[in-house]
């Protein structure tokens, strides 16, 4: 059942998943970045 809906939801979906990933990503070197430039600092 998933399965036919989400065929023609694919398309949909991926511009969706893109987005959270783009966040991930952005939130994955937002936090190492910090501590970074902080560790060097000191």
């Amino acid at each position: 059942m998933n399965e036919t809906p989400q065929e023609p939801t694919g398309r949909p979906d991926e511009a969706p998943i893109d987005a959270t990933r783009s966040a991930d990503a952005a939130t994955a070197p937002a936090a190492p970045a910090a501590p970074v430039p902080a560790d060097g600092s000191t």
